[in-house]
């Protein structure tokens, strides 16, 4: 038969070994690898159901054994069913079953666990797991069955597929082989065809020659060398081709090659974004089209004359950077560059050009040209704001920033200049030192901000008063001065700062308040009072604090008055030295009560012997101390003084132990005295009640609304207080009736010669009626006779003081004097008849 002689032949060909021996070989490994392969999948596929199985359940019994009341537990089973997956689901506690909706029936037999898939042949896999709850003793069993049908349709799936995929493998095998053999039957064939290929320069050929023909062998071995050569170059140069097109392609530049007719016929895509053209649109353009008619009028004019000088005109511009325009697709104008050069070629004129967009750099170029000018501008206005700015602080700088006026230095600097010219034209000058007299009482009764506006308008005031070549300074708080730099003699001067002072007298309306300053004036003049504006200004500091001093209102220097003001301020520096080294000390006088003639109090009176000057008066050195900022230490070492004493007293029984202290105008706008006060009673353990303070009348009436709150809360702390000096301030009997005060004394100088003058002798008869009227008792000072003595007691003072009775004794006199003072007959005490002198 043919067909059988035709595939005898097939079977003897390499193509028919090749085709059988291949089918023989699937017909052996397909078979195993199909059968073992289900097999693995299988095994797999019941482990991995069983493995979820296990886990399902697991968390299925936690979440169970949180809370084993019947309605979660049912709950829960009838969820777990609805799952689909459980087809049974029970729990079995010690006292009940719980079954859940939907589960299968009972086949009647005992339940069994299984621990295999489909080990019992049900389709169903059941699980048992013991539940340990939360709460409570009780134990229970967990029962779940799980459907295994799922799971065996899955498994019979694979093997379905897996039969068919074997088939399929086993026909595409048999076709594959049949044609491979085909091909490997021609091996000169497909050598020919490969040296074909590899001579076209076909350098993806691969050469597939199997022959055992040596000819045939080393000509493939030939071929082969030649092909991996060639293969070789060209992807050296495919890659220097793509090295370079990458460059083309991402320089910012457009780049285009021109023939030697100007005509485009490469560009790179830079081309395309600089003037808005596509690529083919690009190819064979000419390129005057991309310029405008003025960019290059040598290009146009060779245009019109042929190609041969449109290509000697671009021969001109070879190697040349030119900036001029060009034009967009959308026949917009742009600012551009563009360099041309010859291509390296065979000689037939072609040219490579460069363009270059330089729209934005032209932009910026315009930008910085307007900020330089603008910058030029703000430096220019800058430099007139600064020339201001400067003019405006070395004026503040020389001017006082309340009241704009001249500062100290500006005053020195004119004083300076005008003693200068004073001492070339030989006239005078004088400098007027100015103070106003109580302004710390008004910033610190009614704020610094009503002192600040008040002293502009006493600035304002002093100004209006003075001539346009005269300078008014201030030179720090209430502090002025005047330059009057010509001025025929001292006389002139003096007029002007009275003028200043009476002037100033008038009273200032404020807020509401009606203000009378006072002011004091020192003056120095030029020549006769220094040569020169820091001596003048010294010396005008000496002749303003010698016009405080004596109140007199205005002072010219004087040299013996400086010599007197320097004493003053070295005593004032040695006074704090006492004080810091505790070397005062306090002196007792007694008050005698009237109607039993017993000792009722003493009153502290410091005293100060100065190592080299001697016992200094207290009338002395308290002033000093009021007018230097020491009367606040000062009253407090007296107030500590007065308190230890008045605890010595009563651990050794002395009585009485109140002791009166005084206080001075600037100790009422002390607003931590009250708190000072009680701290040292406290660290003396003496009862405020023992302690009196006394108060001059003149200084209450200075500041009536600060000493009222003082004096108040003094009073509210315990403290028995007095009014000093009574009849010397003038105070107003409906104001004196609101104080919180316990005594008044009369001032010594009402009771000194009351026996001679018969109008002291009517004004303290007043005081007496009029303060026992208010339910105030009345020391009498200045007791100096025995006639003083029973007038005033006669009158119905209650306390009397004074010299007659005894002066001020130290505290271990003060004993002495206290246990030899006899009651008498006529008379309250017996004791010596003393002069009006005394220590």
């Amino acid at each position: 038969m043919a067909w059988l002689h035709r595939l005898r032949r097939f079977v003897r060909t390499l193509t028919g070994h090749l085709v059988i021996g291949g089918m023989l070989i699937h017909a052996l490994l397909i078979p195993l690898l199909f059968f073992g392969i289900t097999v693995i999948v299988k095994e797999s596929t019941q482990v991995r159901f069983i493995d979820q199985i296990r886990s399902d359940s697991w968390l299925f019994s936690r979440l169970v054994s949180r809370d084993l009341s019947r309605e979660r537990v049912q709950a829960l089973l009838d969820d777990a069913l609805l799952d689909g997956r459980v087809v049974y689901a029970e729990i079995e506690m010690d006292d009940s079953v719980v079954t859940g909706k939907g589960s299968l029936p009972s086949t009647g037999k005992p339940f069994q666990e299984d621990f295999a898939f489909n080990q019992h042949g049900d389709s169903v896999y059941y699980v048992a797991i013991a539940l340990e709850p939360n709460h409570g003793k009780n134990k229970a069993v967990l029962k779940l069955g799980y459907d295994e049908t799922p799971t065996n349709e899955q498994i019979a799936k694979t093997f379905e597929h897996g039969l068919y995929l074997a088939l399929a493998y086993v026909l595409m095998s048999l076709v594959f082989g049949t044609y491979m053999g085909a091909k490997l039957t021609r091996p000169l064939r497909d050598l020919r065809d490969s040296a074909r290929g590899v001579a076209s320069g076909d350098t993806e050929k691969q050469l597939a020659v199997n022959t055992t023909v040596s000819e045939v062998a080393s000509l493939a071995a030939d071929l082969g060398l030649m092909h991996r050569e060639l293969v070789r170059n060209s992807k050296d140069i495919a890659a220097r081709e793509a090295y370079l097109q990458a460059i083309m392609d991402h320089v910012l530049d457009g780049i285009a090659t021109l023939d030697r007719h100007g005509r485009i016929f490469s560009a790179n895509p830079a081309m395309e974004r600089i003037f808005g053209y596509s690529h083919h649109e690009l190819i064979g353009a000419d390129i005057t089209g991309l310029l405008t008619p003025d960019a290059f009028p040598d290009l146009q004019n060779a245009r019109e004359d042929g190609d041969v000088a449109l290509l000697e005109r671009l021969a001109i511009h070879k190697g040349v950077i030119v900036e001029t325009r060009g034009r967009r697709e959308s026949l917009a104008v742009f600012p551009m560059e563009i360099a041309i050069s010859d291509m390296p070629d065979d000689g037939h004129g072609q040219f490579i050009a460069v363009f270059r967009d330089i729209t934005q750099r032209k932009q910026a170029e315009e930008e910085l040209k307007e900020l330089q000018a603008s910058l030029e501008k703000r430096v220019i206005r800058r430099t007139k704001e600064l020339a201001t700015a400067n003019l405006r602080l070395e004026y503040q700088a020389l001017h006082d920033a309340l009241t704009d006026l001249p500062n100290r230095v500006l005053l020195k600097d004119r004083l300076q200049q005008a003693v200068q010219v004073a001492r070339e034209k030989g006239h005078s000058l004088a400098l007027l030192m100015l103070d106003l007299d109580h302004f710390k009482e008004v910033n610190d009764t009614l704020g610094h901000h009503t002192g600040d506006l008040l002293l502009q308008l006493v600035a304002k005031r002093k100004k209006s008063l003075l001539r346009e070549t005269d300078t008014l300074a201030r030179l720090g708080g209430d502090e002025f001065a005047v330059l009057l730099p010509h001025v025929s003699d001292v006389r002139e001067a003096t007029k002007v700062a009275r003028h200043i002072i009476s002037a100033l007298e008038e009273p200032f309306v404020l807020e509401g308040h009606s203000f009378r300053i006072g002011t004091s004036a020192g003056i120095a003049l030029f020549p006769e009072h220094g040569p020169d504006a820091a001596t003048l200004m010294r010396h005008a500091d000496v002749a303003l604090y010698v016009a405080k001093g004596n109140s007199s209102g205005c002072s010219v220097y004087s040299a013996d008055k400086d010599e007197n003001t320097v004493n003053r301020l070295a005593l004032m520096n040695d006074l704090r030295r006492a004080i810091d080294e505790d070397e005062l000390w306090l002196n007792f006088q007694p008050k005698i009560d009237a109607a039993t003639g017993q000792v009722s109090e003493v009153e502290a009176l410091v005293r100060w012997k100065h190592p080299r000057r001697g016992l200094i008066m207290p009338e002395e050195f308290i002033y000093l101390a009021e007018h230097s900022g020491l009367i606040r230490p000062l009253t407090a070492w007296v107030l500590e003084a007065a308190v230890r004493q008045c605890h010595l007293f009563q651990q050794e029984g002395i009585k009485p132990p109140t002791i009166a202290v005084n206080l001075s105008m600037h100790n009422l706008h002390d607003a931590q005295l009250p708190e000072y006060i009680a701290r040292v009673l406290n660290t003396w353990h003496v009862n405020p009640g023992n302690l009196m303070l006394e108060i001059t009348e003149s200084a209450i009436m200075a500041d009536s609304v600060g000493a009222l709150d003082v004096l108040t809360r003094l009073h509210y702390m315990g403290m028995r207080l007095a009014i000093d000096d009574f009849g010397t301030g003038y105070s107003s009997l409906a104001y004196l009736k609101q104080l919180p005060v316990d005594e008044i004394k009369i001032d010594k100088s009402f009771t000194i010669d009351i026996d001679k003058n018969p109008e002291d002798l009517v004004i303290v008869r007043s005081t007496i009626d009029l303060a026992h009227n208010m339910g105030l008792r009345v020391t009498a000072e200045g007791v100096e006779s025995r006639k003083a003595w029973e007038i005033l007691v006669e009158m119905g003072c209650d306390m009397l003081q004074g010299y007659y009775i005894t002066p001020p004794l130290p505290p271990e006199k003060l004993k002495e004097w206290i246990h030899q003072s006899t009651l008498g007959g006529s008379r309250p005490f017996h004791f010596p008849r003393r002069s009006s002198g005394g220590a």
